[in-house]
């Protein structure tokens, strides 16, 4: 353990070399310990990815949200992570931040949604909630029902993006009424609520206007280029009617 520890300090070492701490925006991990100690120099972090740590990453409480108020991107790929029932976390240590959470591979408790806010709202703490929360990808995941789903569009409402790819709960029966949780989902596993593939580009800045504009161009292009087939095997994939090659938003 005290090897993988130092291993951690050393790859962090690494990638802030050269940069006042204040300048450190990214900083990425995998197979290695958390240890907050070492984050918390960096205020200014946007990109935080944690991933398939040694020992693996149980509880969100062990990030120091509090020292990270510019924190948009989340990665918590292949962990351990539960969502308790109330997290110890001060309401404004978590509004308006982590953008993005990605919380593949990990898990998540059951936990009653209405039940859940009353409490939240008596008790002025906050579960795993961000009104500012855009892309949530869960894929490779144990989402196994309909209620868990629940749970996650009542943390976060304002999701566009959501990725429930090899969870047990993405089934094709499931497509429509998860679409209909969530008020502002536009992209579902890289599909739209009509089912057709949508492109989302891996970015930290993804909104309703950059994924239908991006669809709509796409479209535009594949109507502008119909008559330039060489043009377009040479520079677009999809097959003979033009649609978009599945591509599952991954993040950096």
């Amino acid at each position: 353990m005290e090897i993988l520890k130092k291993t951690a300090a050393f790859r962090i070492q690494k990638q802030v070399e050269g940069l006042q701490s204040s300048e450190v925006t990214d900083i990425s991990l995998s197979g290695v310990p958390f240890l907050p100690e070492l984050f918390t120099p960096y205020k200014n972090l946007v990109h935080l990815t944690l991933v398939f740590l040694k020992p693996k990453l149980k509880s969100l409480e062990s990030i120091p949200f509090s020292c990270f108020p510019s924190l948009r991107l989340l990665n918590l790929s292949d962990n351990a992570v539960t969502i308790p029932n109330v997290l110890a976390v001060e309401l404004e240590e978590l509004k308006g931040t982590a953008e993005q959470v990605n919380l593949g591979g990990s898990t998540t408790n059951n936990v009653d949604a209405s039940t859940a806010k009353g409490v939240f709202t008596e008790c002025k703490l906050c579960p795993l909630v961000s009104s500012s929360l855009k892309r949530l990808l869960l894929p490779n995941n144990c989402i196994t029902d309909m209620e868990e789903v629940q749970r996650l569009a009542v943390s976060f409402p304002e999701i566009e993006v959501l990725d429930l790819f090899d969870n047990p709960v993405d089934t094709p029966s499931h497509f429509s009424a998860i679409f209909g949780l969530f008020p502002k989902l536009v992209a579902l596993d890289s599909k739209d609520n009509e089912g057709c593939e949508v492109v989302v580009e891996d970015s930290d800045e993804t909104s309703n206007d950059d994924i239908s504009e991006e669809s709509e161009d796409s479209s535009e292009e594949d109507s502008d280029d119909a008559d330039e087939e060489d043009d377009v095997s040479d520079n677009r994939s999809g097959d003979s009617n033009g649609s978009l090659t599945r591509k599952r938003p991954r993040l950096q």
